[in-house]
């Protein structure tokens, strides 16, 4: 799952390089729902807030931070 996982993050990576915002989104919560390791939900936070900002939805965005407090907090 964790390889499928970071193999998500990379594709939601190239669809937000491509300016697929919805795509990105896509890809960073399902990475994020296949795995908890900080290594790959950190990115997938992040991308997925940038992705959030870019469509203008600042619900989702303040949702994707407090979400990343946690991670954050354990992975030291």
């Amino acid at each position: 799952a964790d390889e499928r996982a970071s193999a998500l993050v990379n594709l939601g990576e190239a669809c937000r390089g491509l300016g697929r915002w919805e795509a990105a989104l896509r890809a960073y919560h399902t990475a994020l729902a296949l795995s908890p390791l900080p290594a790959i939900a950190l990115p997938a936070l992040g991308g997925a807030a940038l992705a959030a900002a870019r469509l203008g939805d600042a619900a989702h965005l303040v949702e994707l931070v407090r979400a990343a407090e946690p991670v954050l907090a354990r992975s030291g």
